[in-house]
């Protein structure tokens, strides 16, 4: 499929005028986007990062991030849904030329990637299977927080192979009918992105992903990390750019300034004119932070494929890439919840009315933030700087990384310490 830019300009912006007026009922009605994440495809949405040889558009990262958070700004859901299928890219784009050409082929034509690599237990080890028969590996297990698959056509997934006890990284095609896609996510935000469960029964693998956990960061594994944190900081930027825009939507039309009756019209109202002045800082503010880190870590992927620069030199440059991506995503967060709680600030009570729904960007932000801890990955970043030690890999998180006990010693018996 070939894709016009102009076409596609014109069709994305009458695209948000469309759907954005429609996220609060559909929130409301728990109605999953499925049309209006296809027809965001049909404009070739998805092929933003592919590069022009593969069929796409072939943007920069801040460039197709900035429409991501354009994106966000119109349904946060819908964009946090195609975070799995922007990382698959990404990752295909550092495989190259070992990437597969064939699912690159039906990303180009419209095709949508999910993610179903998390499961509700304690250990890090994965308790799905892969089973390999004839050459073929048959993944077999169930999964949470699978955000994107219900909308996908093709689910990234991880198992662990039953013979050898490796964690593998899969790419299984969705509609193949060992696989249930379960709608049952109960976050109180970003309740549309189909962060539920996907139950795999004997599912026969279409490829092998290109980025597995290991025991230590690879270069394209940091990389891999940071843009998936960056992705989530781009739709909470979106929300941001909400908040400003609400802000202003619920304060131009209103004749009464909260507390002084007498005074009309709230939009000449200086305390109401700071708030607004400040939620559109917030937005700005937080776009820029997270454009800056895009544009930092499209310098690492060119970095990562320059032959002439020896492995130990793109370790370190990538090693130090996610820090700095860990490093903003606290103060990005707590920028983004500022504006969403401030945000009430312009129009008193009447502001928290059921029906303007106004406290979901705050739940949305909030959803988001939680994903990733920002405080463990503020600890991540002091123990570089103060110690050189890099976060370990996804999944690989070990109580002693953060400085946790792993076990609890039985006090009832001991004497050591007691006070006679």
């Amino acid at each position: 499929m070939t894709y016009n830019e102009a076409a596609f300009a014109a069709g994305f912006a009458d695209y948000l005028r469309e759907i954005a007026p429609g996220t609060v009922e559909r929130e409301r009605k728990r109605e999953l986007p499925h049309q209006q994440i296809r027809d965001l495809f049909a404009l070739g949405f998805g092929t933003l990062r592919l590069p022009s040889q593969w069929g796409g558009f072939g943007w920069d990262l801040p460039r197709a991030l900035d429409a991501v958070i354009d994106l966000a700004a119109a349904d946060p859901h819908v964009a946090h849904a195609l975070r799995g299928h922007f990382n698959v890219i990404e990752d295909s784009r550092l495989a190259a030329p070992d990437h597969h050409p064939d699912l690159i082929a039906r990303l180009a034509a419209g095709d949508l990637v999910g993610t179903a690599y998390s499961e509700r237990k304690l250990a890090p080890e994965q308790d799905a299977r892969l089973e390999l028969r004839e050459g073929v590996y048959h993944l077999s297990g169930v999964k949470y927080y699978t955000t994107g698959s219900v909308y996908a056509d093709w689910i990234v997934a991880a198992g662990r192979d039953v013979e050898t006890g490796k964690q593998i990284n899969v790419i299984v095609d969705a509609h193949e009918s060992g696989v249930e896609i379960v709608d049952d996510w109960d976050g109180f935000g970003q309740t549309l992105t189909g962060s539920g469960t996907t139950r795999f029964t004997d599912v026969p693998v279409a490829y092998r992903n290109h980025v597995d956990a290991g025991s230590e960061l690879t270069p394209a594994h940091s990389h891999q990390i940071a843009f998936l944190q960056v992705y989530l900081l781009s739709v909470i930027a979106g929300i941001s750019a909400a908040v400003a825009r609400d802000a202003v939507e619920y304060v131009r039309p209103r004749k009464r300034t909260f507390g002084v009756g007498s005074i009309a019209e709230p939009r000449r109202n200086p305390l109401v004119q700071e708030v607004v002045g400040e939620l559109h800082g917030i937005a700005q503010s937080v776009r820029s932070i997270v454009l800056e880190e895009a544009r930092q870590l499209d310098a690492l992927q060119v970095l990562l494929h320059d032959n002439t620069i020896d492995d130990s030199a793109k370790s370190a440059a990538a090693g130090e890439r996610l820090i700095r991506v860990y490093s903003i995503q606290s103060p990005v967060i707590d920028l983004a919840l500022r504006g969403a709680t401030r945000l009430f600030d312009v129009g008193g009570a009447s502001a928290t009315s059921v029906d303007l729904v106004l406290d979901r960007h705050w739940r949305n932000i909030r959803t988001i933030g939680a994903h990733n801890p920002a405080g463990q990955r503020l600890q991540q970043v002091g123990n570089f700087r103060l110690n050189g030690i890099l976060p370990p890999s996804l999944g690989g998180l070990e109580p002693g990384d953060i400085g946790i006990i792993a076990t609890t010693p039985d006090l009832s018996t001991s004497t050591e310490g007691v006070v006679r």
